[in-house]
């Protein structure tokens, strides 16, 4: 959904009461490929520099370590999380983070590097915290911002929020 215009964001949202943002693939593949030659260049680097081999239990722990960021990417990859929900309710992040209509008291800006944009959810109650989105989920920030203004003005127009 996060590829696909806002007009076919507002039909979902109208059709089935939410809009489902999974992780783009797009987005992770690179990231994840990248993370996988950086460690594979950490393991290969001090073997051609000289270095002594580590022992069988730097050799295990090195491996472990290896085998849980690679399986967390892989699970990424393959599940799509964490997503953005954005329903009747509220907007949820993830399964942990969810911020209702009536406590949004505005968007933030988009910023930040062209791969890496993100803009604030801004909470009403400024003593927690902010929801962070960014392009991990929706490929045109600037857009889905835009159509989260409309939908939260809609929430607060007609007193849902």
């Amino acid at each position: 959904m996060g590829e696909r215009p806002a007009a076919a964001w507002t039909d979902e949202l109208r059709r089935t009461g939410r809009v489902v943002f999974p992780l783009r693939r797009r987005w992770m593949l690179p990231l994840f490929l990248s993370q996988v030659l950086a460690v594979v260049l950490a393991v290969l680097l001090p073997l051609l520099d000289g270095a002594p081999s580590p022992g069988v239990v730097g050799a295990l722990v090195f491996a472990a370590v290896y085998a849980v960021l690679i399986g967390i990417g892989v699970f990424r990859l393959v599940a799509q999380r964490p997503a953005v929900v954005v329903d009747h309710d509220g907007i949820r992040y993830g399964r942990r983070k969810f911020l209702p209509w009536s406590a949004i008291g505005g968007l933030g800006i988009v910023i930040g590097a062209p791969l890496e944009r993100t803009f604030l959810v801004i909470r009403r109650d400024l003593s927690r915290k902010n929801l962070r989105l960014s392009q991990r989920n929706v490929r045109d920030l600037q857009e889905f911002r835009q159509w989260l203004g409309a939908v939260l003005v809609e929430r607060q127009t007609s007193g849902q929020a």
